[in-house]
């Protein structure tokens, strides 16, 4: 009896056990679930990012929002230049050269 089960659903390619496909919302959840254990969408999340037109954020307002982040979430597993670096690469305006 156990071979057949182990016959019938054990996947030989990496030897999980897989009984059924999972449902939709399964499947939403999990990926909404590791989108936000990443420390930099927590941070977008938790500092309300948001693309404004014509308004500047200076490296003084990142650079507090980043250690107020990291100190509310007592994460001092991340380096702050980490998260700085990913900000700059997600909203950094590219002005075309001349």
């Amino acid at each position: 009896m156990l071979y057949y089960h182990l016959n019938q659903y054990m996947n030989m390619e990496d030897g999980l056990l897989h009984y059924r496909e999972a449902p939709d919302a399964v499947k939403e959840y999990t990926q909404d679930y590791l989108a936000n254990t990443n420390v930099y969408t927590q941070f977008k999340l938790y500092m309300d990012v948001q693309v404004l037109p014509e308004a500047t954020t200076t490296m003084n307002d990142l650079r507090s929002a980043v250690r107020q982040f990291l100190k509310a979430m007592k994460n001092l597993s991340i380096h702050e230049s980490e998260l700085i670096t990913k900000f700059d690469e997600e909203f950094a305006v590219s002005v075309p050269s001349k």
